[in-house]
């Protein structure tokens, strides 16, 4: 029995972990004559497989149990709450490259792709138990196999600023 808001009866989860974050990425160069500079950032590694998650219940579960006495109303509060959720990937890193010189300069800034995301694993839910909510958005059994989601891209950040002096 549980009373409140976001209470779930039996609440079971696996939660894949976060990719890693690319690493940034800076190049510059300064010359007399000619500078050229060339910057590539890291990508964002995969996130983590979840587990198989599986919940066995033969009891009864009630949520939102202290409404009758004046209590919070039970929102959001599932009598089983099962889920497998992959981890999501990490974004990558960003570049800079530039360049200084008196005549030309040539610049590249490349951006670390990003991670992709995981997989979810199974989720099974058995009951045999009497299950009531009570409050708005409270199911009896939510069960869920949700994959990560990939992350972004860096986007480079070229720049230059050549003087030449024949431009006066």
């Amino acid at each position: 029995m549980t009373g409140g808001e976001r209470s779930d009866g039996i609440a079971a989860q696996s939660i894949g972990g976060g990719g890693g974050n690319g690493g940034f990425s800076v190049a510059a160069g300064a010359a007399y004559g000619a500078a050229l500079s060339a910057s590539i950032g890291g990508s964002g590694a995969s996130g983590g497989t979840a587990g198989f998650v599986s919940v066995s219940s033969a009891d009864n579960i009630t949520t939102g149990a202290f409404l009758s006495s004046g209590g919070a109303a039970g929102d959001s509060s599932d009598g089983i709450s099962a889920q497998s959720i992959g981890g999501g990937g990490g974004s990558g890193g960003f570049s800079v490259a530039g360049g200084v010189s008196d005549y030309l300069s040539a610049s590249v800034g490349i951006g670390g792709s990003g991670g992709n995301g995981s997989t979810a694993n199974e989720v099974d839910v058995s009951s045999t138990g009497t299950i009531v909510t009570h409050g708005a958005n409270a199911v009896g059994i939510n069960a869920q196999s949700l994959g990560g989601a990939a992350a972004a891209a860096a986007s480079p950040s070229p720049a230059r600023w050549p003087r030449d002096p024949r431009r006066g």
